[in-house]
């Protein structure tokens, strides 16, 4: 029988499978650059508490897989840095989005799981 947290970890696998997205994420630190293969664009639900929707054309967030955004020797988890970079092809338009916190004092990203911590919510803002 799976616990909670893995139910919710497998739901998440079979949501990138069907609707993610390969891009390039860059660290703003270093310069240094991670292919991601799973990104989902995240939806949101309006202030009302209507219908889900993504997010304006401007502002996106993204699920990764924490397992995902991994760097150095011996390679280790790294956490989104206001400033970092990902580049991705959505809806036949290639984009780059700036990770940018949605208020100044918050981190630019929250975790989606808050049982497993696999899958990170990261608030972007589209660059180009």
């Amino acid at each position: 029988m799976l616990t909670p947290a893995q139910e919710v970890a497998d739901g998440l696998d079979e949501i990138r499978e069907e609707l993610g997205v390969s891009g390039t994420y860059t660290r703003v630190s270093d310069g240094s650059t991670v292919s991601v293969t799973q990104a989902v664009p995240a939806k949101t639900r309006n202030s009302e508490g209507g219908d889900w929707s993504f997010l304006d054309s401007t502002h996106q967030d993204f699920l990764i897989g924490a397992n995902e955004l991994v760097a150095g020797d011996p390679a280790t988890q790294f956490e989104p840095t206001a400033g970092d970079t990902f580049a991705c092809t959505l809806g036949g338009e290639a984009l780059v989005f700036g990770v940018l916190p949605t208020n100044p004092d918050s981190a630019p990203w929250d975790w989606s799981d808050q049982s497993g911590h696999t899958q990170r919510r990261i608030h972007m803002k589209r660059q180009s």
